[in-house]
């Protein structure tokens, strides 16, 4: 692939699973998010409005078993079930957009700090953010991977991670979640983002996945130990 070579949307999307270094080059040189941005939204959206009856129904039992254990009257749990259960459908679908497009903000400024400050490279959020997107979509397809088996299992807790080996009765623990966290597809990001980032620096990729596991795996343990207090 030339410098002076132009991808389409469409080309991007396939390089960035068949040829990441060359699709990064060309979006570093390039960035534009505008399209991934949009399939990513359009695949959590129609995830969430698929699989919504079964997470309303994990949520409610989830949270009567935490209401049980504060030891709520059964009248008030009943209560703040019914208000949870009419919240839902309203905040679920659109959190499933907007949730996604606040954490890829988020990363894509921490990553631009850890390039331009901790590396001491020069870069424009603007290109960090595209990184970050076309490499959110091996998530994406995760997401997709997932709909069929949580319809089929009726049920969440479907995982492509270590939190497999986990009983259901320990679902809530803070290993489950640390283990859940060892999904496929986040791991498959982390490759992905390492590529993308090395190329935009143009450092070495081994040193730049050090800072891309590490920052993950702060966050993987920080977000385990919330979820399991919580």
């Amino acid at each position: 692939m030339s410098e002076n070579e132009v991808l389409s949307g469409l080309q991007r999307l396939k390089g960035v699973f068949i040829s990441p270094g060359e699709t990064f080059a060309h979006i570093a040189r390039n960035p534009s998010w505008f399209l991934p941005l949009l399939l990513i939204s359009s695949i959590n959206l129609i995830f969430i409005l698929t699989v919504l009856p079964i997470l309303s129904n994990e949520t409610l039992t989830t949270q009567r078993e935490k209401l049980s254990v504060k030891g709520m009257e059964q009248t008030e749990i009943e209560e703040t079930l019914d208000i949870t259960k009419n919240v839902i459908p309203y905040v679920a679908p659109p959190s499933s957009v907007i949730v996604p497009i606040v954490i890829l903000v988020l990363v894509a400024g921490i990553f631009l700090f850890v390039g331009n400050v901790v590396l001491g490279g020069s870069s424009r959020f603007r290109n960090v953010f595209a990184i970050t997107v076309y490499a959110w979509l091996v998530v994406s397809l995760g997401t997709m991977i997932e709909l069929p088996l949580v319809l089929t299992q009726k049920t969440m807790k479907v995982s492509f991670s270590l939190a497999v080996l986990i009983p259901p009765g320990l679902s809530e623990t803070f290993v489950y979640y640390l283990l859940s966290k060892t999904s496929i597809f986040m791991l498959l990001w982390v490759a992905l983002q390492s590529i993308g980032l090395a190329v935009l620096y143009k450092i070495n990729t081994k040193k730049m996945a050090l800072y891309v596991s590490a920052i993950y795996s702060v966050y993987a343990i920080a977000s385990s130990t919330i979820s399991s207090v919580f």
